[in-house]
């Protein structure tokens, strides 16, 4: 700004201002307004006003309310109304609040729809652009919060449009142009919070926690950082997981604990087993803890061995390999009569003396009549001939 004439002074003479050459265009007369505005428009700086008195000029950026605005049309709407301690800077942020108190828009249109609403903040062109009286918004990003058109309250938007008609929610980016490929937040990792048994859960990207409940035969124990997932025991028809181990080239296999009265029913599972001579791999039953073996008076309702209860056969009638590889179920071992089905295969039996053909398990079954109760129990071949393979003895609660 630059002026043209003389100020006059007390002491008589000089010449008044008659011109002041303002940016754009100059300013002639014997009385020259200086406004930024505010008052007559375009409101080319909001709020901003200079206020005379005496000798003196003062510029404000705020009005008498507390309002701050900067650029054209920024909190047009709040002047000579209720609206309180409002800041708006860029075009046409906040411009229509005529009673919204405490509100925080930066950039352009950010904010305009609002009327009533107060302690919002948008920061970034066109955020919250379409809400009208909400409160408690933050908004962060181009467009973010952009959906919200009503009273919608208490979100949180980073790089996010929010969704229509939703309070109370946290969103960071999704959806073009915000799309994020990963997620990296500190603090989280290798921090324990105690000991409880909750974890966090996800569904179309929403997070949640879940409380993990143990199920029958299930025991869950929290610990600092931990949770631990482990098998009880308890339940029905649960398998329990007791011993696993492998022969190799070995005569026998014992399994020797485990075997008690939690556990009346067990599985025997086999795999990659192979013999040398041996017709049969047989269970052997013992009630004395392993120190002797039951090796006589099975009976079977097939052909088969009466030395031990047969697992499977390595024979068939047509000279076939037989299976080397199912299960076994061993039944009532703790309570008296004993008895073993035949081999299952993706749970069908077969006969294991018959290459395929299904028939009722009694067919390929055996037991022993036992008056004391079973604690032990050998793997071995029909004729004592050396064998291998991996058994896993599973109980089985009833």
């Amino acid at each position: 700004m630059s002026q043209s004439g003389v100020y006059g002074s007390s002491g008589g003479g000089g010449t008044p201002i008659t011109t002041l050459a303002g940016d754009v265009g100059t300013a002639t007369g014997s009385t020259i307004n200086v406004i930024t505005g505010f008052v007559t428009g375009p409101y080319a700086n909001g709020t901003s006003s200079f206020t005379g008195s005496g000798n003196t000029l003062q510029l404000a950026f705020n009005d008498s309310n507390g309002n701050i605005g900067i650029g054209p049309n920024a909190l047009k709407g709040a002047q000579a109304v209720s609206a309180s301690a409002n800041t708006a800077i860029g075009v046409n942020a906040g411009i229509s609040i005529t009673g919204g108190n405490n509100n925080l828009f930066i950039g352009s249109g950010s904010g305009q729809s609002i009327v009533g609403g107060s302690f919002n903040h948008g920061l970034g062109t066109a955020s919250l652009v379409a809400l009208t009286s909400g409160q408690y918004n933050l908004a962060i990003g181009y467009l973010a919060g952009s959906n919200l058109t009503g009273v919608e309250s208490a979100n949180i938007y980073l790089n996010n449009l929010g969704v229509l008609g939703e309070s109370n929610v946290l969103r960071i980016g999704g959806g073009a142009p915000y799309t994020l490929d990963k997620v990296f937040i500190d603090g989280i990792e290798g921090v324990s919070v105690g000991s409880v048994a909750t974890v966090v859960s996800i569904n179309s990207d929403q997070l949640g926690t879940t409380t993990l409940t143990a199920g029958s035969g299930v025991t869950i124990t929290p610990g600092a950082g931990t949770v631990t997932i482990s098998a009880s025991g308890g339940g029905s028809g649960n398998f329990v997981l007791l011993q696993t181990q492998t022969a190799v080239s070995a005569t026998s296999l014992t399994f020797t604990s485990g075997i008690t009265s939690t556990y009346n029913n067990y599985k025997v599972l086999f795999d990659n087993v192979v013999t040398t001579t041996a017709t049969f791999i047989v269970a052997q039953l013992s009630t004395d803890g392993g120190a002797t073996y039951i090796t006589t008076n099975y009976v079977n309702n097939n052909i088969g061995p009466t030395t031990g209860l047969a697992l499977f056969s390595t024979q068939s009638d047509s000279g076939d390999a037989g299976f080397t590889y199912g299960n076994t179920d061993l039944y009532n071992l703790t309570s008296g009569s004993n008895f073993v089905t035949g081999s299952t295969v993706a749970g069908v039996f077969f006969d294991t003396l018959a290459v395929n053909a299904i028939i009722p398990p009694a067919t390929a079954s055996g037991y022993i009549v036992a008056s004391t109760t079973v604690d032990a129990i050998q793997i071995a071949a029909d004729d004592g001939s050396v064998f291998s393979g991996t058994f896993s003895l599973y109980g089985i609660t009833t």
